[in-house]
């Protein structure tokens, strides 16, 4: 780049366009890492939480059966939804023009359970199944 002092105008404005290009698709990259390494640290902790959710009734002398498959090997929840028929809700809604925290509110308001069977839905899980079928498309 040399000294800057030296530079016309011109120069000065291909240099920067050229950085902030560069600028951006560092931080596009950087986006989608951070993306993944929160989808990632959501599945993790989705596991463990299942793992003593399991270890908890096994305990207290629950039977602890396999969960039924459906269609494709997705599970099915105790509403009979396969996880493929809820992100294809959740696909079906978002072209509806819902935002992912109608669609919790929705799945909620409808007694949709979580794939967990635990807790609530949430606008972050709705957008993260969203991103991922997006990306399976």
């Amino acid at each position: 780049m040399g000294d800057l002092k030296d530079k016309t105008p011109e120069e000065l404005k291909t240099i920067l366009s050229d950085q902030f290009s560069a600028l951006s698709k560092s931080l596009g990259r950087f986006m989608e890492i951070n993306q993944a390494e929160t989808e990632s640290q959501n599945r993790c902790n989705e596991s463990v939480s299942h793992f003593f959710t399991r270890i908890q009734a096994f305990l207290a002398g629950e039977n602890i059966s396999q969960p039924l498959s459906g269609e494709e090997g997705y599970v099915i929840d105790a509403s009979g939804h396969t996880k493929q028929e809820v992100v294809s809700l959740i696909l079906s809604l978002r072209d509806q023009g819902l935002t992912f925290d109608d669609i919790a509110k929705a799945f909620i308001e409808k007694g949709i359970p979580t794939f967990s069977g635990r807790g609530e839905w949430h606008a972050q899980t709705i957008h993260r199944l969203f991103n991922s079928a997006k990306k399976a498309r």
